[in-house]
């Protein structure tokens, strides 16, 4: 749920950028890729490591 998510703000920032292109915008979109950043990081991680145990 999280990576759609993601997908989601990330769309939504670049179009808000796009429509509007002020420094509010490129400031959300900023700190909505670090927020991307921080909930795919973990969540990568914790796939892999259970991905690999269950094929295993």
């Amino acid at each position: 749920m999280r990576p759609s998510l993601s997908v989601m703000i990330a769309a939504a920032g670049l179009w808000s950028m796009a429509v509007d292109n002020s420094a509010t915008a490129r400031s959300l979109l900023s700190l909505l890729a670090l927020l991307m950043a921080k909930w795919s990081e973990p969540a990568a991680r914790a796939a892999i490591p259970s991905g690999m145990s269950q094929n295993a």
